[in-house]
């Protein structure tokens, strides 16, 4: 009698987190992240004036390192399981004119994949601090349902208020791009 009860309480749980994962996921978007790092994801997202950090690349491009070259790399399986892999890499290289940055970010398996590639530079002048980044982002069905892909750009403004304390603007896909021609699906913007 007792090990029956232990069953349908765990039934019960088992239902009561299933209803409650799809009705958190029905309004939610089918993308992947598209800031990357702890501290970032800690604040939630919030990274139009985060400062110092080596993800600035999926971030505020304006915030790229100009002190160091830096290599990041990102890493997790969610709940154990391969098919919601999420992998991103990112790298600034300083320059007399400016700082370069490359990054990369795969989300899913070969069923299911999101893939961006960023090319991103960032300058400075009299305290105000800018960056531009080309970024493809690549979708792509397993079992021949086919993929599209699409290039969007991005920009970002920045400067110091005091020391620790900035100020920050980024938008996203300012170009509007669409996954392939006969969808018309728009990137976020």
């Amino acid at each position: 009698m007792i090990r029956k009860l232990l069953h349908l309480h765990r039934y019960r749980i088992i239902l009561i987190n299933a209803v409650f994962i799809f009705v958190s996921g029905v309004g939610s978007s089918g993308q992947a992240q598209t800031v990357i790092g702890a501290r970032e994801l800690a604040l939630g997202q919030a990274t139009s004036a985060l400062e110092g950090t080596d993800w600035s690349m999926f971030g505020n491009p304006a915030l790229m390192s100009e002190n160091e070259r830096t290599v990041s790399f990102f890493g997790v399986r969610y709940f154990g399981l391969a098919e919601i892999t999420d992998m991103a890499f990112a790298g600034y290289y300083p320059t007399q004119f400016g700082v370069l940055g490359l990054g990369a970010h795969r989300y899913g398996d070969d069923l299911f994949n999101e893939n961006r590639l960023r090319l991103g530079y960032k300058h400075s002048f009299a305290g105000f601090h800018f960056g531009a980044i080309l970024n493809y982002s690549h979708v792509a069905f397993g079992g021949g349902y086919g993929s599209a892909g699409a290039l969007g750009v991005d920009v970002g403004l920045a400067a110091p208020i005091i020391s620790d304390l900035w100020i920050g603007a980024k938008a996203t896909n300012i170009n509007q791009p669409e996954y392939g021609s006969r969808n018309n699906e728009k990137l976020p913007a």
